[in-house]
């Protein structure tokens, strides 16, 4: 029987969205594996292959060093230390932060920033990809300048997101440098009494789950093809192991896309009057509203809010009320099991009736036709992983 391949993957918490995708590949090809925290590679380790995501720390750079001595192939899935010219495989961050900025763009924000808790090259290369992707107004650098992210900064980083809102134009969209960055501005902004989506739309880097989904909103998040990420990582080192030549760049792997949560489920309305009247029509568990009711709840005159949406949307507040209800259903209907009857209710209209016939007059199918075809969403053909210029890892 032929002994199965050695393989050490070097990796950390952050990347557990890859082990599906590990195991598959070494239960198909003989493969025997030993993770390893990144931080601790196992000293003069004997085997076939390693997959590792880069540190440039002493330990880690003399460890590859020890690999090439005995040649032992490695494949890197960071990019972190490009100096050392290892085959890599990363994320297309140029294709991120584009969607990101699109996303924005769809929205209707013209107010955005880049944060990020830690300081290196690589967050400053996400950054001017994400001021390329924009147009308009240039994204605010939200950058802390120590270069490790460190939890016992809590309260320095609290009280720095504190001041920069304070003084930002609100509304502002705001893209976070992976998951675990947007769940802790979440929790700032949230604690500071911003209101999320409303004040601040926030988006996420990733898509990883355990940060997305406990976050105090549902984040909203570019989302990273691990699968794909971890299978060609696989490919590549099986390739060099068997004498195959290594990319002459590294291997850029597109996202799948945005994946929209409550996080940045919001239209940009700079006016905070107008703002609140489309809110108080729309938001979850509020009774159904008239344009009539809005106005006098607000002591405000209907002609004068009916003026600001049209200034500002290009419509009136009845329709700018109705867009904002129909957007946010097919959140709804995508992510949610709930009923029609439910989601009426839940977005302000009296009768589930009148939902269905202004759902269909504005999307050209009934919201069960519209829900079927958002939850089995054809996805275009993964191509071939290209070989890109060196973006950072995510």
């Amino acid at each position: 029987m032929k002994a199965p391949k050695e393989i050490l993957i070097l990796t950390s918490t952050w990347f557990y969205m890859m082990y599906p995708a590990y195991l598959r590949f070494a239960q198909k090809n003989g493969w025997h594996i030993t993770l390893c925290e990144r931080s601790a590679p196992p000293k003069d380790w004997h085997g076939d292959g390693v997959i590792t995501m880069m540190l440039n720390t002493p330990t880690m750079v003399g460890f590859v060093k020890y690999l090439k001595s005995r040649g032992i192939p490695c494949v890197d899935i960071l990019n972190a230390v490009p100096s050392l010219k290892l085959p890599c495989v990363v994320s297309d961050y140029v294709a991120a932060a584009q969607l990101a900025a699109r996303h924005f763009r769809d929205c209707g924000f013209r107010h955005t920033a880049f944060f990020a808790m830690e300081h290196t090259k690589m967050h400053d290369e996400l950054y001017g990809h994400f001021v390329r992707a924009t147009k308009g107004e240039t994204p605010r650098r939200w950058i802390w300048p120590e270069k490790t992210a460190n939890p016992n900064n809590y309260v320095a980083h609290t009280k720095w997101v504190r001041s920069l809102l304070r003084k930002t134009p609100l509304p502002i969209a705001v893209w976070c440098f992976n998951d675990y960055n947007a769940a802790s501005f979440a929790d700032i902004c949230s604690k500071a009494g911003f209101k999320i989506p409303e004040d601040v739309a926030i988006l996420g880097h990733g898509d990883i789950t355990m940060h997305t989904q406990t976050a105090v909103v549902p984040l909203s998040s570019v989302a990273v093809n691990w699968e794909r990420r971890a299978r060609t990582a696989c490919s590549l080192l099986d390739r060099l192991m068997k004498g195959g030549t290594p990319p002459e760049r590294p291997i850029a792997i597109k996202p799948l896309g945005v994946t929209i949560r409550k996080s940045t489920d919001a239209i940009a309305i700079a006016n905070q009057t107008l703002r609140k009247a489309i809110c108080t029509a729309t938001d979850s568990g509020q009774r159904a509203y008239s344009v009539d009711q809005i106005a006098r709840a607000m002591d405000t005159p209907r002609s004068t809010l009916n003026a600001l949406s049209k200034d500002e949307l290009g419509k009136s507040l009845h329709d700018a009320i109705n867009a904002e209800r129909m957007r946010k259903a097919e959140r709804l209907l995508a992510d949610t099991d709930m009923k029609l009857s439910a989601i009426a209710t839940d977005l302000g209209f009296c009768h589930a009736s009148y939902f269905i016939r202004l759902f269909r007059t504005a999307k050209g199918m009934t919201p069960t036709e519209w829900r079927k075809s958002a939850q089995t969403p054809v996805r275009p053909r993964d191509p071939t992983p290209r070989e890109a210029p060196p973006p950072p890892g995510s």
